[in-house]
Parts: structure tokens; C-alpha cells; sequence
């Protein structure tokens, strides 16, 4: 047994997974003459559905009651007890009786249902093919599925980058409302400070009140100080305390 398995082995490595006949050199007049392979009868039934429906005899146009298991029948038949060459002329013609019979009966019923039914041989046909195409279909998605699916994701990704879009354009209308808010409270600044044309970067005006502004808590803290001594020293001349003089005079120095 080991060896049949090498051999298997050896031919498939070099050949690969296709067809052994199709890879040989008879694949040419193989495919010229429209053949194909097929698994007997008996050992078809262990395959599964899809291989029967291409590989099984009862698949194949052609085939009729052949069961393709001769060479089992001849096997058998070499081993009973009678000479072997007339149990194998009682098989043929078995067969042929059987042939026969199945034409002259079967086909008669055959014929009537299928009038009573209403069930032309292109029907049959017809279900043979979408059988054939049924299994092999059979666990793959419909590409309709496959593409609503798509679709449907497509539509998702849609609505999130709308919603994203509204976002912004939300927000410019908001900005834009805030602009429009600077622009009014700027104009009428302008109208009450008596400003004609608007300052640049370049301006003096502007240059000026840049400065100003760097140095505009250093000011505002003078004089808060100043307010605060001066305060304080009304303070304590109104409590007649000696000294306020030179307090006084320390401030003015200090300022």
C-alpha cells in the first residue's frame, strides 16, 4: 500500500493539484474530444454533493445505467467457482436484459408523467444546469449582498462626514456672527475716538499704543502705589500724626 501512495505523491509534486490527464501529454485530444472524468457509482455516493453533480455517472450525459464498475464485477467474478469467462458472459447480458427492460418500461413512465406534469425535456435540462449551478453557489455570498453590504457601509461613512460637515459649517456661521460683532464694536470705536482711517501695523498711532500697552501694568502698578500712599497720608494727618511732612516729602523723592 505504501507504494501506490509514493507514486500519488511523487506524480502530484510534479504536476501539482490540477488534472492528471489535462497535465499529461493526452490533455490536448483529451479536451479536443469533450471528455471528462468520472467516479464509479458506488464509491460517488462518498463524495460529496458538488463533486456528484459533475463526477457522478448519474450526472454525465451519456452514461445511462453504467455504473462503471467492471473491473469489480470481473474480480468477482474470477473468484466463484465456475469458470470465470461464463459468470462474466451472465453479467453482460444481466446488464443488457436490465437495459432493455428499463427502455421498453421506464421510459413509457417516464414519457406519461412527464405529459401529465406538463414537463418538456428542456425543463429537465434547464433544472439539471440550475442544480449544478445551485451547488456550486451553494455557501458563497450573493454578490447583491455583498455589494448592499458595501453600500450600506458607503451610506454610514456618508452621514458621519455630513454630520461633520454641518459641525464646521456651524461653527464658520458662528465665527462669522463674531466677526461681524468685532467689525460693529470696532466701527463705532472708531466714531467715538474720531478715527478717520483705520491704523495699520505701520501706523505711528498704532506703534504708540503698542508700546503702551507693554508698559501698561508697570503704570497702572505706580499708581495704584500712589494712590495708596497718598491715602494713607491723609490717613494720618487727619489722626495728627507728627512726621507726615517728611513722609510726604519721602513719597514725592520716591515718585
Amino acid at each position: 500500500m505504501a507504494y501506490p501512495l509514493a507514486i500519488i505523491a511523487k506524480v502530484l509534486k510534479v504536476l501539482g493539484e490540477c488534472s492528471l490527464v489535462m497535465a499529461s501529454s493526452l490533455g490536448p485530444l483529451f479536451k479536443k474530444m469533450d471528455c471528462c472524468l468520472c467516479v464509479n457509482a458506488f464509491h460517488g455516493f462518498a463524495h460529496n454533493y458538488r463533486c456528484q453533480t459533475k463526477h457522478h455517472p448519474l450526472g454525465i450525459d451519456g452514461a445511462g445505467l453504467e455504473d462503471f464498475g467492471t473491473i469489480e464485477h470481473i474480480f468477482s467474478a474470477s473468484n466463484a467457482l465456475a469458470s470465470k469467462y461464463v459468470n462474466l458472459a451472465t453479467m453482460i447480458y444481466n446488464n443488457y436484459h436490465q437495459a432493455l427492460q428499463v427502455i421498453s418500461k421506464e421510459s413509457v413512465a417516464l414519457t406519461e408523467a412527464m405529459m401529465s406534469l406538463g414537463i418538456t425535456k428542456e425543463d429537465i435540462t434547464l433544472w439539471r444546469q440550475e442544480e449544478v449551478e445551485y451547488f456550486h453557489t451553494l455557501g458563497q455570498e450573493p454578490p447583491w449582498d455583498v455589494h448592499a453590504m458595501a453600500y450600506v457601509e458607503l451610506l454610514g461613512s456618508y452621514a458621519l462626514k455630513l454630520s461633520q460637515t454641518r459641525k464646521l459649517e456651524t461653527q464658520q456661521r458662528y465665527a462669522t456672527e463674531k466677526l461681524d460683532a468685532v467689525q460693529l464694536e470696532l466701527v463705532a470705536m472708531e466714531v467715538n475716538m474720531g478715527i478717520t482711517h483705520r491704523w495699520e501695523p505701520s501706523s505711528p498711532e498704532y506703534q504708540a499704543s503698542m508700546k503702551y500697552m507693554c508698559t501698561r501694568e508697570y503704570h497702572r502698578a505706580l499708581d495704584n502705589l500712589q494712590h495708596l500712599v497718598i491715602q494713607r497720608l491723609f490717613e494720618l494727618q487727619r489722626l495728627n500724626v507728627a512726621q507726615t511732612g517728611m513722609l510726604d516729602l519721602l513719597f514725592v523723592t520716591v515718585y
